[in-house]
């Protein structure tokens, strides 16, 4: 014996809920359905006890009647029946051509048919659209609701998180001289936003991670070496917000200048020596920190091979100086041209 209820109808105000995501569940004895559009509610957030509808987004693409399935925390897995199969043409049209769709009965009325005490979590809706007859599924629209007490529901999920976009900035603007103090600041929407920003260099991490005060964070360092840098900001969001990465910042350092140098020659015993004694060649080189080497010359020839710098001085002794009058230079080589001129 086939038995068949019907439901008794329920006037319902009219609002919108949107529905938090896709889901496709086919009433029985439906085949091939397919999510075309989503279902929006009459209000954002309701009782239990109160009456709503639902409403498409788009008319059905076929079909002359519809159904709507209800499934959720304790209704049975193949859901529940919250509309029976009925004519579409019976109900109102939305801006959207869409169909607005009175549920005959609340939530706690559903529940109460189906042995449901506590309504809790996420119940979804699935209007299928369909023939007077037969088993064909010309659509599916999808929607849901949260219940996040017994008595009261909302139409976005309470655990669901808040999507952030981050953006990143420099100052001063590319190129810069190596050394320059350079300030990166991300730059975190919605501002309400919290965590933390890690800021990255071609993909590795620089400093540590800074925390977002007002929807920005800024990191600020003058030891980026020369060449061109990839600088992105990734938020570490907190609880209620999604992570999110900046796109990646071109930043230009050029080298710097090189520092002049000077080289100073004093020679002992000064003026005057004897022949094949020892004379003492001492070259000076400021900055005291470059490093080189000297190679000393007399009357324009080279004297022995080029003396490396130690602590800013190199010396060379020597014997073998001929009769006569000479005539001593001392030149500067550095070893990193691009830090130090020579001299």
């Amino acid at each position: 014996m086939f038995k068949h209820r019907i439901l008794r109808s329920a006037a319902a105000g009219l609002a919108t809920l949107v529905a938090a995501g896709t889901v496709s569940v086919l009433a029985a004895g439906s085949a091939n359905a397919a999510v075309v559009g989503s279902l929006t509610t009459s209000t954002q957030n309701g009782l239990d006890t109160q009456a709503f509808s639902i409403s498409t987004s788009a008319a059905c693409p076929g079909g002359t009647n519809l159904s709507v399935l209800l499934t959720g925390t304790g209704f049975p897995a193949a859901g529940v029946n919250a509309v029976g199969n009925t004519a579409q043409s019976i109900y109102q049209v939305n801006s959207a051509g869409g169909l607005v769709v009175p549920l005959p009965e609340t939530m706690r009325q559903y529940a109460s048919d189906n042995g449901v005490s506590t309504l809790s979590g996420r119940y979804d809706f699935d209007l299928e659209c369909r023939g007077a007859f037969g088993t064909t599924d010309f659509g599916d629209f999808t929607g849901s609701i949260w219940f996040t007490s017994n008595t009261a529901w909302q139409n976005t999920d309470p655990n669901a998180s808040t999507p952030t976009t981050t953006t990143v900035t420099a100052a001063p603007a590319s190129p810069v001289t190596a050394g320059t103090s350079v300030t990166f600041t991300a730059s975190v929407a919605p501002a309400n936003a919290t965590g933390t920003v890690q800021f990255s260099d071609n993909g590795a991490a620089i400093g540590a991670p800074v925390t977002l005060n007002n929807g920005t964070a800024a990191f600020t360092t003058s030891s980026l070496a020369a060449g061109t840098h990839s600088i992105t900001a990734a938020l570490t969001a907190g609880t209620g917000f999604g992570n999110s990465t900046s796109t990646a910042v071109s930043y230009t350092v050029n080298p710097a200048a090189a520092t002049p140098t000077t080289t100073a020659l004093a020679v002992s015993p000064a003026n005057t020596a004897q022949q094949f004694s020892t004379v003492s060649l001492s070259a000076t080189v400021s900055p005291a920190a470059a490093a080189g080497t000297v190679q000393f010359s007399d009357n324009g020839a080279a004297i022995g091979a080029p003396v490396a710098v130690s602590g800013g001085t190199a010396t060379l002794n020597t014997s073998t100086l001929a009769v006569g009058a000479h005539s001593f230079t001392a030149a500067f080589t550095p070893s990193n041209t691009t830090a130090y001129l020579g001299s």
